[in-house]
């Protein structure tokens, strides 16, 4: 029987599955070699990771622009811990944005420092922990305002994502 690496464990079950998931690279097969394993991805094109996106377009994105990528963000993490995965490591090398007509389309790649959720917490080794997450986030919620004066609605995802940090404590 043959090893699989945790990384291509955790790829086969975001690449499964219908509805396949939104917002994460596809792992189309794998090798694994005397010292390393390659791995073969999707690469949607045009595409460039966030890092370049984001210098590409002079260090900053309008407001528009970082919502829909901020919202495709976040629902692709909803979906890799809806499959019982965690990534541990997103970052703007690890987003890959797909970039066509339609507008940008978010991908979350590099799964090399993902685990796999447990039933049991894990330990919390960030600053903080729920509660101050929490409070932070209902501090924004009440400061954070639009340009036109509505205030930004965090509270509807802000509890899937305070339930996700708990269960990592």
């Amino acid at each position: 029987m043959q090893e699989i690496p945790l990384e291509v464990f955790l790829l086969l079950i975001m690449s499964t599955g219908s509805p396949s998931p939104k917002g994460v690279i596809r792992l189309l097969d794998w090798y694994k070699l005397q010292e390393e394993v390659l791995l073969v991805l999707e690469r949607p094109l045009p595409s460039l990771d966030l890092f370049d996106f984001v210098l590409q377009r002079g260090g900053f994105l309008q407001e528009g622009e970082a919502k829909v990528i901020l919202r495709q963000l976040v629902e692709a993490v909803l979906e890799i811990h809806g499959r019982g995965v965690v990534h541990r490591d997103i970052k703007l090398d690890n987003v890959l944005v797909q970039t066509d007509a339609s507008g940008p389309l978010v991908h979350v790649l590099d799964f090399g420092c993902g685990a796999m959720l447990n039933e049991s917490p894990h330990k919390f080794h960030g600053r903080g922990s729920a509660d101050s997450v929490r409070a932070s986030l209902k501090i924004l919620d009440e400061i954070i305002q639009h340009k036109d004066g509505k205030k930004i609605k965090l509270g509807e995802w802000a509890p899937a994502e305070i339930e996700s940090i708990e269960t990592l404590q």
